[in-house]
């Protein structure tokens, strides 16, 4: 599974979650046992939350930074969770049961974060890694290929020698010139 399948998966379900959370939070918060009040205002933060993210996701799927803000979302929605199952709560087990459901979102969205900076990392590895020839880039070795063929329509007399004094054979750093003067004077006068 490539990277922006993944990211594209994970902010769909994002999305969709966020959604569900927006409009079934009073009724979830009620149903974990933290009342329909406050507990639906937590459902409904999250949902926001979840919901940026999943557009975040879907906008730039091949990125893992969206998965990054699931990450920490998921663990803000674990102590919240953690605190409402609580054993005096009267609904503690589907308070634990959304624990639970909450802990493998969380495992889910970790290994897609894994997967996600792997691809990324070794998409970066391949597009700076030097190709063959004697470790040069593909530009570089196109920029010593183009000068090449400077310096043999310079030697055939197709094109006239603009180099630089030390770019030319026998000129030796401190001795351009004719007098043996320093390079930059040579350059100035």
């Amino acid at each position: 599974m490539n990277g922006q399948l993944v990211g594209r998966a994970v902010g769909a379900a994002s999305l969709a979650l966020g959604i569900t959370d927006i409009l079934s939070g009073r009724r979830l918060g009620r149903n974990v046992g933290a009342g329909a009040a406050m507990g639906g205002r937590l459902f409904q933060i999250a949902g926001a939350r979840e919901v940026a993210t999943g557009i975040a996701g879907l906008m730039a799927p091949g990125s893992v930074g969206p998965l990054q803000w699931r990450l920490a979302g998921d663990l803000f929605d674990l102590a919240a969770l953690g605190y409402i199952a609580a054993p005096g709560n009267p609904r503690r087990k589907t308070a634990l049961l959304a624990l639970g459901i909450v802990a493998g979102v969380t495992l889910i969205d970790l290994l897609a974060a894994r997967k996600l900076a792997k691809v990324s990392n070794s998409r970066a590895e391949e597009s700076e890694a030097p190709k063959q020839g004697g470790g040069l880039t593909e530009r570089g070795r196109k920029a010593v290929a183009a000068y090449g063929d400077k310096l043999d329509r310079i030697e055939m007399g197709l094109e006239e020698d603009d180099r630089t004094p030390l770019d030319r054979p026998g000129v030796q750093a401190g001795t351009a010139g004719t007098g043996g003067e320093n390079k930059v004077q040579d350059l100035l006068s």
